[in-house]
């Protein structure tokens, strides 16, 4: 019973297709209860719809994708507003060594049945047929290894920094999207928040440049690889022709270049300037130059990283070489 409670939290665990019914009776008398308001939200986040639609427009955000556990939502019924809204899911199949599956789909049907897959390749296949772009989540968070992902059917890219998976220090992804990467994958990447509280809003997105703000524009250009996954930093620029990269972006302490097997560069200043030669005092910088076959010596691929004062992360997606 309540009583002299503002709050309390029940969860119920509902089969699919089947009908949640609350009934809000006192305990004592069986009458009908007056005074609870009761919030339904879908999977396991605390937010219901509505509520992160109008966080998400108040922080200024022009879409967001409602990916719920192993459900779809009825996302064309729902007042986006300004946002676009994008219908996906994630979807757990067992994996290796006891490990769930963590695999995100954006951009599928609302019907989509996203609960029912005896693997992970399964699930990969199904959400692609159905026109989805698919990628692994957390993968580090997950405790995955290489080889695991490299069996892996054909997907869209790698999440490589989710806002709930920062307090437990296994945040950042990047390391597998490189093994991935050299094996000669081709793929994007994405940050997220995972939304399950409130702590976990808006540490992380992915910014995406397309002709307009519909949910088919936006994920032809995640396609693409018209996007890049950022904790904060913004590229305003960017630039690669015949073998010169050039980006503009805000206030960074450091920018690395990360390629296949052990190559890599630091490019924290213009390198026509420096020569190559690292200064003892390092200022912030706001734009690079760099030219590939003199700087460095990579024939598959090359991303670039920069990372603020605040230690906060920014990631473009692969420039490919062959």
């Amino acid at each position: 019973p309540l009583e002299r409670i503002d709050e309390a939290y029940e969860l119920f665990e509902n089969k699919r297709d089947g009908s949640l019914i609350i009934r809000k009776l006192d305990s004592v008398t069986g009458k009908p209860l007056t005074g609870a308001e009761f919030t339904v939200t879908t999977s396991d986040g605390k937010f219901s719809p509505d509520e992160l639609i109008r966080l998400y427009t108040d922080a200024g955000y022009d879409a967001i994708a409602f990916t719920d556990h192993k459900k779809t939502n009825p996302v064309s019924s729902y007042n986006g507003g300004s946002l676009s809204l994008i219908s996906g899911a994630e979807m757990h199949p067992e994996g290796p060594r006891g490990i769930l599956w963590h695999l995100l789909a954006l951009g599928l049907p609302e019907d989509f049945r996203a609960d029912d897959f005896p693997d992970a390749n399964a699930a990969l296949t199904a959400a692609r047929k159905a026109g989805a772009l698919t990628y692994v989540a957390h993968p580090y968070w997950c405790g995955f290894n290489h080889g695991e992902l490299a069996g892996l059917c054909e997907f869209d890219g790698i999440e490589v920094s989710n806002s709930a998976c920062r307090y437990n220090s296994k945040n950042d992804s990047s390391a597998y999207w490189d093994a991935l990467l050299d094996d000669g994958r081709k793929l994007n990447a994405i940050a997220v928040d995972d939304t399950h509280r409130k702590w976990d809003l808006f540490h992380n997105w992915t910014q995406i440049i397309a002709d307009e703000n519909t949910p088919e524009a936006l994920l032809n250009a995640l396609r693409n690889g018209h996007s890049y996954a950022t904790q904060g930093p913004e590229f305003t620029r960017i630039s690669y022709i015949d073998g010169v990269f050039e980006a503009d972006f805000s206030r960074a302490e450091s920018v690395m270049i990360a390629s296949e097997k052990h190559w890599g560069h630091c490019c924290c200043m213009d390198s026509r300037k420096y020569a190559g030669e690292m200064p003892d005092v390092i200022s912030d910088v706001t734009s690079i130059h760099f030219e590939r076959k003199r700087d460095l010596a990579s024939e598959v691929y090359f991303r670039v990283i920069i990372r603020d004062f605040s230690g906060r992360y920014a990631w473009t997606n692969p420039f490919y070489l062959n």
